[in-house]
This record gives structure tokens, sequence and C-alpha cells, in this order.
């Protein structure tokens, strides 16, 4: 019987991972082999696993998957870390748009992780896609500040900035003008109230090395 409702989808696929998780791991441990029908098997595994928020496991599989050069199945039109970098990456940007609590669930380490992949086998990645995982890490970034830590978070607002204006560049349908002009406009904000206080501490610095020493 055909499933047809997301979550029921995603229930099922959950349920059926297990069985296939020791002769994935033994996909994992041989490495190369000769090219096969299990081949797009095992991509289809490791899009269930990206399917059910399984990230942290999924990405040995898609590095297996781009270091072999294996076929996604005839129903994706997209090659394996296309597919992973797409997928993740709007899973990320729904978890962080959607608040804390559902950011605290996402597991962050894995863009880097998928940045790594990019650089590392030096891949080619469609404009929409590459600018999708800058946006991702950008918020990732953000949402990674420290309470109560002004100093934290004007460097990550800045290292979010980068992030931003590289999707936009590559893309400028993204989505982050937005938040690039709230980003500026807040750092703007916080130079010109620092401004005052470090003027205020190099006047104190300056008053001390002009006062001579008593007892001269």
């Amino acid at each position: 019987k055909e499933i047809k409702g997301t979550e029921r989808k995603v229930a099922a696929k959950i349920g059926m991972l297990p069985a296939y998780a020791g002769w994935r791991d033994g996909v994992l441990a041989a490495g190369a082999g000769e090219r096969g029908p299990l081949d797009q098997v095992f991509t289809t595994l490791m899009a269930w696993t990206i399917d059910v928020g399984d990230y942290v496991t999924a990405l040995p599989m898609v590095e297996h998957a781009v270091v072999h050069k294996l076929d996604m199945p005839s129903d994706f039109n997209r090659d394996p870390l296309t597919f992973a970098i797409d997928q993740i990456c709007e899973d990320a940007i729904r978890a962080y748009d959607q608040g804390e609590d559902a950011a605290k669930t996402f597991p962050a380490v894995v863009l880097p992780m998928l940045q790594d992949l990019v650089k590392d086998h030096d891949v080619d990645l469609h404009d929409e896609v590459e600018a999708k995982l800058h946006r991702a890490l950008g918020m990732a970034i953000l949402a990674g500040a420290k309470p109560d830590d002004e100093d934290d978070l004007r460097q990550r607002q800045v290292q979010t900035l980068l992030a931003y204006q590289r999707a936009y560049d590559i893309n400028p349908r993204v989505g982050v003008k937005k938040d690039m002009d709230r980003l500026k406009r807040e750092l703007a904000k916080a130079t010109a109230a620092k401004a005052p206080a470090d003027a205020s501490a190099a006047a104190d610095d300056q008053a001390d090395t002009d006062t001579p020493p008593a007892g001269g």
C-alpha cells in the first residue's frame, strides 16, 4: 500500500532503517567496490536517513556516494551531494526560522561538515544550493550566540553578515536581504554606542599618563 502522508512516510522510514544498518555499515567499511544495482539501494537509504533527520549518520553515506560517484535512484533528479545539501539546509533554515526551541534541536555541526565535503571534493554546486548552504551556515552561527555576552554576539553578527553576503552574491533570491539590512543596522548601533565608552577610556588613560609621579 502506497503511503501518501509525509509524517507517515517518515515514521515508516524510521521503522525500516534499522533493518539495513548492518548492510550500510558493511558498505561503508568496505569502501570501493564494483558498481551495481545495490548502489541505488545505498543512495536510497542515504536519502531516507536524511529524510528522518539523522544527518550525522547520513554524512558518511553522502561522502561515500561522492567518492565512489554513486547515482541516486531514477526518481531523483539530483546527485547525492546536491540532494543532501539542499534537503539538510532546507531543514536547517526551517528550524532556525521557527525560533530558539526548534533551533536547539538542529545539529548545526553538520553544516560546516557539508561545506568541507564541497571543498575537499571540489564539487561544483548549483548556485541556488550553494547559496542556501551559506545562508544556513550564517543562521547557525547567529543561533549559537551566548546569552548575555555582547562581544560574542557582535562577532557572530559579523560572521553571519559575511555568510549572508556570500549567499546573496551567489544568488540574490536566496532570502537574506532583509536579514542583512537588519544586521547592518544592529552592528552600526552597537558601534555608535561603544564609541563614547572607548573615548572615555582613552581619555582616562591619557590623564594617567599626564599625571606626574608623586613625591617628584
